[in-house]
């Protein structure tokens, strides 16, 4: 008879909720600040049907974040997609998912830690006019993070899901003064290539 696996080797069951693997999965795959940026570019090249592209891709995130649940219901495990793809795939398939994976949060983890630094040294110099080094800042940015996870899954996807929607209620609100701030702007100049309308009566 094969050993058992010890008690603390496998994500226990129902220590993830539908809740926090949506947090997790729209952390992960569709951070606010890159859909704040990156809406003009949507609205540019779909027009007037960028808000159904947005629904789209907000059902096509949730088909994914049920897909999650239903899989860590059946085989809890915090190897995600790793697991699943070996287990429908097999061992072969799922080693050389594990090994992009880890290229890819090692490569994506790294520039997170150092934009963090960044963030931080750029914001306290503007606003408080203090001049940290960016580098001291993104190792306790690091340690804060291990820490975190280190203490569990269940702990870390709940700060993630704060900070992002932390991030989400500050975007809303910057849009928000943004939008109230220029609404005397005249309508003409919000249109690309729009000539005032004393030029076009001249």
């Amino acid at each position: 008879m094969s050993p058992q696996p010890a008690l603390g080797a496998r994500l226990q069951r129902d220590a993830l909720g539908l809740p926090q693997i949506l947090a997790s999965t729209l952390a992960n795959i569709a951070p606010a600040m890159s859909f704040f940026f990156g809406f003009a570019t949507i609205v540019s090249g779909a027009g007037v049907a960028a808000p159904l592209t947005i629904i789209a891709a907000m059902v096509v995130i949730l088909f994914l974040t049920n897909t999650l649940a239903e899989f860590s219901r059946y085989r809890p495990s915090t190897g995600s997609f790793v697991t699943f793809i070996g287990m429908g795939f097999g061992p072969a398939a799922g080693a050389a998912a594990s090994v992009f994976v880890v290229f890819g949060y090692v490569v994506a983890a790294s520039s997170v830690v150092v934009i963090s630094g960044g963030w931080a040294h750029d914001t306290l110099k503007l606003f408080l006019s203090g001049d940290i080094p960016w580098q001291p800042m993104s190792i306790v940015a690091a340690g804060i993070v291990g820490l975190l996870v280190s203490r569990g899954i269940g702990l870390s996807t709940r700060w993630a899901a704060a900070f992002f929607y932390f991030e989400l209620l500050l975007l809303l609100i910057g849009a928000a003064v943004m939008l109230i701030e220029n609404a005397s702007w005249p309508a003409w100049r919000r249109s690309p290539g729009a000539s005032s309308p004393a030029a076009s009566r001249a």
